[in-house]
């Protein structure tokens, strides 16, 4: 059996099982508190996804370590404002391969082997584990990028429900989601832009409705040539909106700023840190990543 074969079975059996073994719950269920995943090649960085797409054959693999704390879900029970869930640490398994020049298919795999959570009946603190939803994602090219005109490509995913609903680390039915990616690359500075929407099923949460959504993710890129081009300085703003009710609960804004570093042996290093902008339901007030990732040349 392949290497990468073995790495999808186990990641499909180890993360639907991990879902299911811890009893404990907060009483509470619906919305998916974690949906920003990492960028599906090389080419993209942090959450950000990039037009350009790999040489057919060409493989990428990544595993990255997502820390997110305070307010992740933080709700009025019983008149108080408490915080269902407090923290969350996530480590992500991407997989991915450019079948052709214009298509690349991924598969990513979170797992949160460490969750902080309140039981809203007894206000009890608990700490937990859970799988997230599988999420298969699809890039493919429109327009190549040119002198003036930049690059254009169509993102399709969709996460399966494998995650723990009760833990606010999944859905209860698969979420597809599609997004158009914009990408120029200056002289000194590599501006991404992702938009998109996602269609969740309908659901409330203590008065609060969560429905379909649209995305957005601004990523810039400055490689520091003046101390050595294998580094450069990134940032990320990410925010959506539900078009059906906009309000403030519902519409989380967040910005990632941080550095990467690659290595002549297809070897790339990220970390970056940040934070909420807006006081909704799932954005934290505090976000650091780190990723380690490998493109093979």
């Amino acid at each position: 059996m392949k290497f990468y074969n073995f790495l999808i079975i186990f990641f499909l059996v180890f993360g639907l099982g991990m879902g299911r073994v811890q009893a404990q719950g907060t009483g509470l269920s619906g919305v998916n508190l974690y949906n920003n995943q990492m960028a599906i090649d090389s080419f993209g960085f942090l959450n950000v996804n990039s037009p350009e797409l790999g040489e057919q054959g060409e493989w990428f693999l990544k595993v990255g370590e997502d820390f997110r704390m305070n307010h992740l879900l933080n709700l009025s029970i019983n008149g108080a404002p408490q915080d269902v869930v407090e923290s969350a640490m996530t480590t992500d398994f991407l997989i991915s391969k450019s079948f052709t020049d214009f298509f690349t298919a991924a598969l990513d795999v979170p797992l949160h082997f460490w969750l902080q959570e309140r039981n809203v009946n007894t206000g009890q603190e608990f700490t937990t584990s859970s799988a997230g939803d599988i999420r298969l994602a699809t890039k493919f090219r429109l327009l190549n990028e040119g002198k003036v005109r930049p690059g254009l490509a169509a993102l399709a995913t969709v996460t399966l429900p494998s995650g723990d609903e009760g833990k606010f680390m999944g859905d209860n039915w698969a979420v597809p989601s599609i997004e158009l990616i914009v990408g120029k690359n200056l002289d000194y500075i590599n501006i991404l832009l992702n938009i998109g929407a996602a269609f969740p099923s309908e659901t409330t949460i203590a008065g609060i409705d969560f429905d379909d959504r649209v995305t957005a993710a601004l990523g810039v890129n400055i490689p520091l040539y003046f101390i050595n081009e294998t580094w450069a300085v990134v940032a990320e703003a990410r925010g959506s909106f539900q078009p059906k009710d906009i309000q403030t609960v519902t519409s989380p804004l967040s910005v990632l700023g941080g550095v990467t570093k690659s290595f002549n042996n297809g070897l790339q290093i990220e970390a970056a840190a940040g934070g909420s902008l807006t006081n909704a339901v799932g954005n934290a007030r505090l976000h650091a990543f780190i990723s380690l990732g490998y493109a093979p040349n």
